[in-house]
């Protein structure tokens, strides 16, 4: 593998960070994965921990024109949040953000039945909460999953991402009892130049992995 990069793949990041987190007391714990890449991560830390796996959905909202600017995002209970950093630099309209709501709710409704069915989140009161994303660029993602997750009280909540911009860190360690990263660079740009494969990840793709993991899972730790 080239030095310019930090993991081989998504998975393999999974693997590193679960080195990192077994240390951590747990308490019935459950991984979840933002969709989509971020599933594969949370598989591969799930199988290693005996952890039970699902997701939590969220979705980026864009800049308005600037399709590669991400100044918020919406988990899905519907919360928002907006990276402050990025949103004094917009004007943006009451009716923009209203309509960003309204458009990524319905995208996160067939999210949820496509990897849930009828189901819903599992209960996460009292256990000990991983949410994994394939890395935090202005961690606004990630954050609008941890709030949503914080909203159902869980005993601890770990955000885990195998990379993270430095300048995202203080932003997300607000939002969780623990963060758990592996490298934070200071020549950070987007989270594919630390991984030698870094795959586009269709939401098929991910929903196969998690129903996978799921029929051919062990019990869940009780600790």
């Amino acid at each position: 593998m080239s030095s310019h990069f930090l993991f081989q793949d998504r998975e393999e990041a999974g693997h590193a960070l679960a080195d990192m987190l077994r240390d951590i007391p747990t308490r019935r714990s459950l991984v979840l994965g933002i969709p989509r890449g971020g599933v594969i991560t949370a598989a591969a830390i799930a199988r290693e921990l005996h952890a039970e796996l699902d997701v939590i959905l969220s979705r980026k909202i864009l800049a308005p024109g600037q399709p590669d600017l991400a100044i918020g995002a919406i988990a899905e209970n519907g919360n928002c949040h907006f990276d402050p950093l990025s949103m004094p630099m917009h004007d943006l309209p009451y009716g923009f953000i209203m309509h960003q709501k309204r458009i990524h709710a319905m995208g996160i409704a067939k999210r949820q039945s496509l990897f849930r069915g009828n189901g819903g989140l599992p209960s996460v009161a009292g256990r000990t909460v991983l949410v994994v994303d394939d890395g935090a660029a202005t961690g606004a993602t990630l954050i609008a999953a941890l709030d949503a997750v914080r909203l159902r009280s869980p005993h601890y909540l770990i955000a885990a991402v195998p990379v993270a911009s430095p300048g995202s860190l203080g932003q997300i360690r607000r939002h969780c009892d623990e963060l758990v990263y592996l490298a934070a660079p200071d020549e950070f740009q987007s989270i594919s130049q630390f991984h030698a494969y870094f795959h586009e990840v269709k939401d098929l793709e991910a929903a196969a992995i998690l129903h996978e993991f799921t029929a051919h899972a062990e019990p869940a730790c009780s600790w």
